[in-house]
Parts: structure tokens; C-alpha cells; sequence
């Protein structure tokens, strides 16, 4: 009976493949070989078969040729893998005729996020065997030969859906849910469906109707802290976004809205840790995504560095140092964390900070302002300040505040009284509005 089936399904699976068009991107001449061998002999037509050795002919074989199936290396697409597959979905939405696949490093985040964000066929870990390529290959296209009334009605919703045709895709979708007694997939389209109109009550309960069924579900998970969010549920949305990252491998693209979510919440503490492991990602991580993380933890360093505890004192410094480094050098965040050192009386902080910054980097009036402020308050000596303060005035950055404190500075260390009186006249002259300058002149006196 078991040779009986292998035969019907050699017979059905031919049948399947032999129109369809099959594109193998891979460096590696051996790996393709291999997988050409297989599909020719599952009964693929030899003149179907293609192959790229990069992306950038892949991406042109693509719009040519139209592959229904590729399996691709992800070492010959370091950059633009996502547009590519995108580009290949917008093509094939339907995938009971089509598919993608990939050959992958098992320790590479990035692409076990791109399996779990997006409809991959199957993945192949390197290194691998012909027989372990060749029982993958052959499940996933068995799987599509004969599929159930359910999942025809499913991936022809999911098509209309992708189209834009919602209200077909609800009528598909509606009847899918009649065709099976677990039918958590169509619900997860349902709630995705709902997200997309702004229904976000009916996303979210659809979401929760999913989980109930098969709680393992990321894109079901990954929806409902979504609802949640748009809903303003933000306590809900968080214990989620928080729940996706402990059970599922580590996404810096959730990052962002998990830290935002901890500042709506007000778990500073937690917001630190989430920069600990936002920064020891591997592979690219975007500015953007980094500088949303920085601003989380510019707020958690402000309230943690004023707590009693000198333990959380601690932890707020390091969140503020932690912020320096994802901030991708936005003028902004720097300078709102060094302001932040300075009003919590740790001036030294900002000038350690800002001393591991090119003169360039601090080259802005405002950090520069900030610098000297900081090198007033942590430096007893008054030459450091008056040389930082002459640089600015050189630099014709002259505030009320830069005035007094090169004034005060100048009668400590008693330099001489003509040089005093010039930088009193310079202040009244820039600005006569105020008169403490003559409050200066009788403390010379």
C-alpha cells in the first residue's frame, strides 16, 4: 500500500511541476546542481530551470521569466532580500502555485525573522545533505498538489486580499471557516483583514480567536499586540510585544515599539535591558529602529538616574551611555542626555560622554554650550572653563549664561582687571537688558 502511494504521489507531483517554471539563486555551483538533479527528477522540464549566481540577475530573471518556485541562498543576497521576495509575492500571491524557499545559516537572526514575518516554504540549514534537500523539496510540493477545499478557499482570500479586494477576500475567508473544525489560519487572515480596514476591536477579537486554537501562532500573536496598540491598550500591548520576544527568536525590528510601549507603561527598568539586547544584535540594524530605542532610553536614564537607589542611579547612567551609542549621532539625543547628566549633578558624566565624540561630532552651539556648562559645574580649577569659554567666544557663541560664568571664572582666578572690565562691557554691549553686569563690577571693586 505504501509503494502503491509513493507511486500516485511520483505520478501527481509530476504532473504538478512539469509546466512550472523554477529559479535556484545560490553562489555555490555544487548547490544548484544538486537541486537542478532533484527537480528533474521529481519530472521538472530541464528548460524551466533557472539559475543566478547574485541577486542582481536573479531580480532580472524574475521580472523575465516569472519563476513560480525559487529557492535561494541568502549568501548570494546580502542586501534587498525582502524587496526581492515582495517583488515575488506580488507575482504569485497564491501560494498553492508558487513557492520560496531558502537555503540559511541557522544563527543568523535576521533570516529566522525573515522565515517567521513571511510565507517561506521551508528553510534549509547549512551545512546539508542531497537527501535532506531532496524529502524537504518533495513535502512542500506534495503539499500543494492536492490541497483541501479549506486551503484553496484560504489562499485564493489571502490573493484577493493582496490585491486589494477585500470584500472578496471576506466572502472567500467567511467560507474557509466552514471548511474546517480548527481553522486558525483564516482567522489570522480574518484579523489581519480587520487591521487593515482599522477595524481594530474585530482584528484583535480575531486574533484571540486564533490563539485559542493554536496558541504558538506568531503572526496571530504578533496581530493581537498590534490591535492592542492601535487600541490604546497599551498594558495588553505590551505584556505581548514582551511575550514575542522571550517566545520567538529575537527581532530588533520589535524593539522599538516594545521600548515605546515600556515608556507608556513606565517600565524603565525594563527599557534598559531592551537596549542591552537591541545593541548586541547581530547583523544591520536600521538608524531608524536604533534611534526610537535611544530615545527610550534617554527617558529611562531621566528617571532612573534620580532615584534614591544607587543601584537604579547606576542603571540610569548606563542607560544614558547606552543611548549615546544607538543614537546614531542625532544632535538631539546627545544633547539631552548630557543636559540630563548635568541637572542631575553629574556633570563628569557629560564630559566623559562628550569626550568620546570627535570635535566635529560636538561641533553644534548647543553641545558646545553644554560642554562648557558641564566642565563649569565638575571643574574646581577655573582654567578649563575660561578655555572652553574662549573658544566659544571665538567662535562668536555668546549667551548671557557663557558671560557670567567666563566673568565669575575670571574674578576667580584674578586675572587681570582690565580683561575683566572688557568682558563686562562686551556683556552689556550684547546684552544691555540686563543689569546684573553691574552687580559684577562692584564684586571687581
Amino acid at each position: 500500500m505504501a509503494s502503491e502511494n509513493s507511486v500516485k504521489n511520483n505520478i501527481e507531483l509530476q504532473k504538478f511541476i512539469h509546466q512550472k517554471k523554477f529559479l535556484l539563486v545560490d553562489s555555490s555551483s555544487i548547490n544548484r546542481n544538486t537541486f537542478k538533479k532533484i527537480l528533474l527528477s521529481f519530472g521538472a522540464d530541464h528548460k524551466l530551470l533557472f539559475v543566478a549566481e547574485n541577486l542582481k540577475l536573479a531580480e532580472k530573471i524574475l521580472e523575465d521569466v516569472k519563476p513560480e518556485f525559487i529557492s535561494l541562498n541568502t549568501e548570494a543576497a546580502p542586501k534587498n532580500l525582502e524587496s526581492f521576495y515582495r517583488r515575488h509575492y506580488e507575482l504569485f500571491p497564491n501560494r498553492l502555485h508558487s513557492g520560496f524557499s531558502l537555503i540559511a545559516d541557522k544563527e543568523n537572526i535576521e533570516n529566522n525573522n525573515f522565515v517567521l514575518e513571511n510565507e517561506i516554504d521551508f528553510v534549509i540549514h547549512q551545512p546539508f545533505t542531497s537527501e535532506a534537500i531532496e524529502t524537504t523539496l518533495r513535502s512542500a510540493l506534495l503539499s500543494k498538489v492536492a490541497p483541501s477545499p479549506y486551503l484553496c478557499a484560504l489562499h485564493e482570500g489571502k490573493e484577493y486580499f493582496s490585491k486589494g479586494n477585500f470584500d472578496k477576500a471576506r466572502q472567500l475567508f467567511d467560507h474557509a471557516l466552514t471548511l474546517d473544525s480548527a481553522p486558525h489560519l483564516v482567522l489570522t487572515f480574518l484579523g489581519e483583514l480587520a487591521f487593515a480596514l482599522k477595524n481594530y476591536d474585530e482584528a484583535r477579537l480575531s486574533f484571540e480567536t486564533s490563539l485559542i486554537i493554536h496558541k504558538e501562532s506568531y503572526r496571530a500573536l504578533k496581530g493581537l499586540a498590534d490591535s492592542c496598540y492601535e487600541l490604546k491598550d497599551y498594558h495588553e500591548a505590551y505584556r505581548l510585544q514582551k511575550q514575542l520576544v522571550e517566545q520567538f527568536p529575537f527581532n530588533s525590528n520589535r524593539i522599538p515599539r516594545l521600548t515605546r510601549l515600556a515608556v507608556l507603561t513606565r517600565k524603565y527598568e525594563e527599557i534598559y535591558r531592551y537596549g542591552k539586547m537591541f545593541i548586541a544584535m547581530k547583523g544591520k540594524i536600521s538608524c531608524e529602529n536604533s534611534v526610537s530605542v535611544a530615545a527610550g532610553l534617554v527617558i529611562s536614564g531621566k528617571k532612573l538616574i534620580t532615584q534614591s537607589s544607587s543601584e537604579l542611579q547606576t542603571q540610569g547612567v548606563d542607560a544614558l551611555y547606552l543611548s549615546s551609542k544607538l543614537a546614531c549621532g542625532k544632535k538631539t539625543i546627545l544633547e539631552s542626555i548630557v543636559q540630563t547628566f548635568i541637572e542631575a549633578g553629574k556633570a563628569a558624566e557629560a564630559l566623559k560622554l562628550l569626550d568620546e565624540y570627535s570635535d566635529e561630532s560636538v561641533n553644534t552651539e548647543d553641545l558646545l554650550l553644554l560642554q562648557f556648562e558641564a566642565m563649569n559645574k565638575a571643574s574646581a580649577d577655573p582654567m578649563p572653563v575660561l578655555e572652553l569659554g574662549n573658544n566659544l567666544m571665538t567662535k562668536k557663541i555668546r549667551t548671557k549664561k557663557v558671560y557670567k560664568i567666563m566673568i565669575e571664572r575670571s574674578l576667580q582666578a584674578k586675572r587681570a582687571q582690565n580683561a575683566i572690565e572688557i568682558l563686562i562691557q562686551n556683556a552689556r554691549k550684547d546684552f544691555p537688558d540686563c543689569d546684573c553686569w553691574d552687580d559684577f563690577l562692584v564684586t571687581q571693586k
